[in-house]
């Protein structure tokens, strides 16, 4: 066996194996590997005895193709029972996949004539003989198609950490797939006769699919297969003049971006029948999303209004009604005008914006995908843009999956609407800057209905004026309409004390609730009735200006 100068892991396999003949495992043998062996454990990442067993199973494979317990102790002079002392790591070994048995022929090996032969795997055989790191050993046995795409996933998480190269991920891919030609998703991705690596592209969206990512950053998902950047620039490249063989049999399609680095993809409606004929159906498994809320899970809540406010929402009311909303589009679209409805609600704190957002969902019967506005604003600069272009990806997908429209909710979103910032080299300022230019492309191009609000309206960029349509103000109520709330909220509150609270105390609904959950609170812990001087005192504690020390719901007065 020739010795590899440049190539310390086969050096000590070698020098192992040499040492190991006629040894019976001495302790001058073990003492005389010492240096070897801890090199191996350096590559395998094992310990000293797997490390010792491993380096003569491959030896003795590559002098004799492969190995059996009987071969082994005749190389080492032992006896086999001394040889089975090492089983339990034989049997990690297996399950594991660092080894799999060759069984041969099952009524000559009960006969005794035949003992259990073993082969150690393939790829980590030829990553030793080309001197390449220790590659990820996966037995590729998983018991549906869900399993084999996290296996697929996991692959280039593992370049992500350097542990194996492209080479490497491509050649497990072959495996996996090669093993498990039994499922019908990996039969037809063969009819397609693709390239390898646009077969675990293939397989990376469809699991960021499976896990809730509508869409995928190309030039992330490249990171995770190529170990050369400037093959990851030239597909991304094909990708956007669709050259890519996946884009080119209609199965991914591509979301440009201003900068190109930005640019997404995702599966197509082709793409997501296949998966369907082939058991997977993606389309149920996306309807289970955090950020959906469902129009049967939105309680009925009776809101009071000012006769002009309610005007307004019945108008958007039976705009969004869905027979109206198809017409509306039709007729706008006939005309090129923009087929979108952008819903603006400001006006002060506690004045029902957000919850008639929820109850126009729910009589018009549609979903509401709810947006997180701090994840907008992440940290991590050059990731709030993806943020933004994602969120509106993510829409666009999940709206092709529904009957109706879902309302597009971004709830206090004066973060990302307001007064953009003159530059002055501030990262902050340039990422702030760069999502409202975003945000004011996607609005331009919206075509189906989204609701803002914010209480700060005269904080608002007039950019964002134009970009929505209706832009509906919310007052705080009228004497006459408080004094209804709090009949609504508690309606044992004579006429004459539901005045009384409305004329004392200018609060909003949302802050009227806070009293009633206050009140509600108080009977639950003291088993008592709230009495109209308790409420009074609720009311005190609201304002945040009264002149008495207030502890939970009763009143303590200071001498």
């Amino acid at each position: 066996m020739e010795i590899k100068q440049n190539n310390p892991t086969l050096n000590a396999i070698i020098s192992i194996y040499e040492q190991a003949k006629d040894s019976k495992f001495s302790q001058s043998f073990l003492e005389s590997i010492k240096k070897d062996t801890i090199t191996l454990q350096q590559y395998f990442k094992l310990d000293e005895d797997e490390s010792l067993l491993l380096a003569l199973f491959i030896a003795i494979q590559l002098e004799e193709d492969n190995v059996d317990l009987q071969k082994l102790a005749a190389h080492i002079d032992c006896s086999k029972l001394k040889i089975l002392s090492f089983k339990t790591i034989i049997d990690n070994f297996f399950q594991l996949g660092i080894l799999a048995k060759e069984q041969g022929n099952i009524r000559m090996r009960l006969m005794g004539s035949q003992s259990i032969s073993y082969m150690v795997n393939r790829v980590l055989m030829d990553a030793i003989l080309d001197h390449k790191p220790m590659p990820i050993i996966t037995k590729a046995t998983p018991k549906d198609i869900f399993e084999l795409l996290e296996l697929v996933y996991k692959l280039g998480l593992e370049r992500d950490d350097r542990k194996v190269d492209t080479f490497r991920i491509l050649t497990c891919l072959v495996e996996y797939l090669e093993a498990n030609a039994h499922f019908p998703l990996v039969s037809k991705m063969n009819e397609f006769d693709l390239e390898i690596q646009n077969k675990f592209i293939f397989l990376h969206v469809t699991w960021k699919s499976v896990t809730g990512s509508s869409s995928v950053d190309v030039f992330r998902m490249m990171e995770g297969i190529s170990d050369n950047n400037a093959c990851r620039y030239s597909e991304l490249q094909k990708f956007l003049d669709g050259e890519n063989e996946l884009v080119a049999h209609n199965l991914l399609e591509v979301n440009p971006a201003v900068m190109t680095t930005d640019t997404t993809c995702q599966l197509t409606d082709n793409a997501f029948q296949i998966l369907h004929d082939c058991g997977l159906n993606l389309k149920k498994i996306n309807k289970h999303r955090k950020d959906i809320i469902k129009p049967e899970d939105i309680k009925v809540k009776e809101l009071i209004f000012s006769d002009v406010e309610l005007s307004h929402i019945q108008t958007l009311e039976k705009l969004i009604e869905e027979t109206s909303f198809q017409q509306m589009q039709t007729r706008l679209s006939d005309k090129g005008l923009p087929t979108g409805i952008s819903i603006l609600f400001h006006g002060a704190p506690g004045t029902g914006k957000t919850e008639i957002a929820k109850q126009l969902a729910r009589k018009t019967n549609r979903e509401l995908m709810h947006v997180n506005i701090s994840e907008c604003k992440t940290m991590w600069f050059g990731e709030s843009e993806k943020i933004v272009k994602k969120i509106f990806t993510d829409y666009k997908a999940y709206s092709k999956d529904t009957k109706t429209h879902p309302i597009l909710f971004f709830n206090e979103a004066d973060a990302i609407i307001s007064k953009r910032k003159e530059l002055r080299g501030s990262n902050v300022e340039q990422t702030e800057n760069a999502i409202q230019n975003i945000l004011l492309e996607e609005l331009e191009n919206f075509q189906g209905i989204l609701i803002a609000t914010t209480n700060l309206v005269n904080n608002i960029d007039p950019a964002f004026g134009r970009r929505f349509l209706f832009k509906i103000k919310f007052q705080p109520s009228c004497t006459s309409n408080r004094a209804n709330i709090w009949k609504l909220k508690l309606p044992h509150l004579t006429n004459k004390q539901a005045n009384q609270l409305a004329q004392s105390f200018a609060f909003s609904g949302g802050q009227i609730d806070n009293i009633f959950r206050k009140k509600e609170i108080a009977e639950l812990l003291y088993g008592e009735s709230v009495d109209f001087d308790k409420i009074i005192g609720f009311c005190k504690e609201e304002t945040l200006q009264q002149t008495v020390n207030s502890i939970g719901f009763r009143t303590i007065t200071t001498n």
